[in-house]
């Protein structure tokens, strides 16, 4: 938790120090607020292949935000925050986990503008924790870990965007803190649709 919150006040600093080195030319090109906010929704789908975990294929809704600073040159940088609901369809009858699936991801990332209607934008997820159901006794099973984004968002209306995501997510430990051996990874593709909302300053 400690290491969460540093992360996270680390990413406002850097921020908050780059928009002073910005402030000047943004205040040139525009008199509109650098504050960044996209809410998003959508739905991914994916897989989970290990070494030592049951394999097995992911879908879920998805929800989140990113919040952060665009400085004058079109960079973005900020926390990223999302979670899910979904199910998770073993491959092979006999593995333990089938049936329920949750999701929770916290994060940094950095976009760029590449032009007025399409970003692009990488992310850092230092804390993933996901709940799979474990029909095998009858219970769940959480696990914990660390990954990536790696995303494109297009406006394809005045108050519509598109986006498309690829995320990896390593499976490092159970939530007892026992690790998990060898190499265990979920991939997934996430659709989003991406809506202005109603803020006291104008959203980027």
């Amino acid at each position: 938790m400690k290491n969460t919150i540093l992360t996270i006040c680390s990413v406002l600093m850097i921020s908050s120090l780059l928009y002073s080195i910005n402030a000047e030319a943004y205040g040139r090109r525009s008199s509109n607020n650098p504050f960044y906010i996209e809410p998003y929704a959508g739905y991914f789908i994916g897989k989970v292949k290990g070494d030592n975990f049951t394999d097995g294929d992911i879908n879920s809704m998805y929800v989140g935000a990113r919040l952060g600073i665009e400085t004058a040159r079109g960079f973005i940088i900020g926390v990223d925050y999302g979670q899910g609901t979904g199910d998770f369809d073993r491959e092979f009858v006999g593995g333990a986990l089938d049936g329920d699936y949750e999701q929770k991801d916290l994060g940094a990332f950095i976009g760029y503008r590449l032009s007025p209607h399409i970003r692009v934008y990488g992310s850092y997820i230092f804390k993933y924790e996901s709940e799979f159901e474990n029909v095998g006794n009858n219970s769940e099973t959480d696990v914990e870990g660390h990954g990536y984004n790696a995303g494109i968002s297009i406006k394809a209306h005045s108050s519509l965007k598109i986006g498309l995501e690829y995320q990896i997510r390593s499976l490092k430990e159970y939530a007892s803190g026992t690790k998990i051996n060898g190499s265990n990874k979920s991939t997934a593709y996430l659709l989003t649709l991406k809506l202005p909302v109603p803020m006291p300053f104008n959203l980027r």
